[in-house]
């Protein structure tokens, strides 16, 4: 008989990276005041480094369950190595992730798709609430100048229509240098 019902394992699962952060967190400010309250400078220099750290995975955190909440939508992301694969009942597709240099946002009633676009024109569409799209978050930490938050906030204001949210600029060398659009 297990001990935690499925939904409190189901629940403890999803937010389980965010409530480690939080740990991380209380664990630097229990050394921080310790610091404080003794004079040790030793803890307050590492509970201070332990906060800042942990402002940092809970933000990420945060975002990543933003990403993966709501909507439920056919189909499977894959994102290994360099390649981010979508597998769909009707569509599908692979493409290489260092060829990346459009990402836009299409939001319909009760659905919204991220387009991704690769230097040769090759082009991936993902359903936000297909099974793993939250390994998205990793593929869009890689671009410089992208702000997922924005684009959630369009996804979660119901923002209808094709949003640009970033897009690299291919001539120059390390080819991710945003241009202006949703940052």
């Amino acid at each position: 008989m297990p001990f935690l019902r499925p939904e409190a394992v189901s629940w403890l699962r999803r937010h389980g990276e965010t409530l480690g952060a939080l740990a991380v967190f209380g664990l630097g400010l229990a050394m921080f005041a310790r610091g404080a309250i003794g004079g040790l400078p030793f803890y307050i220099g590492v509970g201070g480094c332990l906060i800042l750290v942990s402002f940092l995975f809970i933000r990420g955190a945060v975002e990543r369950l933003r990403l993966s909440r709501g909507q439920v939508a056919p189909g499977v992301v894959l994102l290994d190595e360099r390649r981010l694969g979508y597998f769909g009942p009707d569509t599908g597709g692979f493409l290489e992730t260092d060829s990346l240099c459009r990402v836009e946002l299409d939001i319909r009633r009760g659905e919204a798709l991220w387009h991704l676009t690769g230097e040769q024109g090759e082009s991936l569409t993902v359903p936000y609430g297909a099974e793993g799209a939250a390994q998205l978050y990793d593929l869009f930490a890689r671009l410089p100048g992208l702000r997922l938050s924005p684009a959630l906030d369009l996804i979660e204001n119901e923002t209808l229509g094709r949003h640009l949210i970033w897009t690299a600029t291919p001539a120059t060398p390390d080819r991710m240098i945003p241009r202006p659009g949703l940052h």
